[in-house]
């Protein structure tokens, strides 16, 4: 929140620079990434292992309705409004969500015989099998869809004919598709089991990709794109439930910190040989 506070500030004395905004953007990820670490390994105290799946897909479906299709419409429209106004409305919206948590009371684990190191979650995901396979799974399709992200811009405005100004709302649209995906993971997991909804989730992914690649067009390329979002949040919420699952208590913390460092640092090569 304080980050978020000092970019307005600074956007709107146009004080700011590009090295600046890097920097803050990189404090600013860090923190979040403390975050969602945090708050995934709050999980297994809060539900039972059997609803992991359906508290994962409403925490993913919560997030993705208002980070990531809410907010590049708002962010859209406050930018247009002016340059401070996202980071301002971001940075208040963050601080109310963080004084909000100060009522949450969890239990205190005990004492471990570990260096409390996150090279412990990294060397638990190594040493297990299943983790292992499930984090090179997702840190392989992260990459790849970071090779996207990274001219995605570029390819939808040029390419596909959207409005520069109407970006955020293409954004959106493929992102709404989050919402769903996370809501029936658990009920698709259920059915059909949770390996093969991890498999049918890299398959259809990939076909959308290519249906994306032929597009000429935004009506096709955005229906894609939302297909992309459906399938990837849904493996994505099966795949840390079945991390929550695997993790041993005194570790899930440094598991789920070494996870998302592996999974999300792939994602920025991805979009620099993009």
């Amino acid at each position: 929140s304080l980050v978020l506070a000092t970019l307005a500030l600074l956007v709107v004395t146009r004080r700011i620079d590009y090295a600046l905004f890097v920097l803050l953007v990189f404090t600013n990820g860090g923190a979040r990434a403390i975050y969602y670490s945090a708050s995934q390994a709050t999980v297994p105290e809060l539900v039972e292992p059997d609803a992991f799946s359906h508290a994962n897909g409403i925490l993913s479906s919560t997030e993705a309705a208002t980070e990531h299709l809410g907010g590049p419409i708002l962010g859209t429209l406050a930018f247009t409004a002016s340059r401070a106004l996202p980071f301002a409305g971001d940075a208040l919206a963050v601080g109310i969500a963080g004084l909000s948590l100060f009522g949450l009371r969890t239990q205190r684990l005990r004492p471990s015989r570990t260096h409390n190191s996150i090279l412990d979650g990294a060397r638990q995901l190594v040493k297990d099998r299943s983790l292992r396979l499930l984090v090179t799974m997702l840190a392989a399709l992260a990459g790849l869809q970071g090779l996207v992200m990274g001219v995605l811009v570029l390819t939808a405005t040029v390419d596909w004919r959207v409005p520069k100004n109407l970006y955020g709302v293409f954004l959106a649209v493929g992102a709404a598709g989050n919402v769903p995906g996370a809501l029936v993971a658990d009920r698709i997991a259920k059915r059909i089991g949770n390996v093969p909804t991890l498999v049918a989730s890299a398959f259809v992914s990939g076909v959308a990709y290519l249906a994306m690649a032929m597009s000429r067009g935004w009506p096709l390329a955005g229906t894609a794109f939302f297909l992309v979002s459906f399938v990837t949040c849904t493996g994505s919420v099966i795949a840390i439930s079945l991390r929550l699952r695997l993790s041993p208590a005194d570790l899930m913390g440094r598991v789920g910190s070494a996870w998302r460092g592996i999974i999300w640092g792939t994602i920025p090569i991805g979009s620099l040989v993009g």
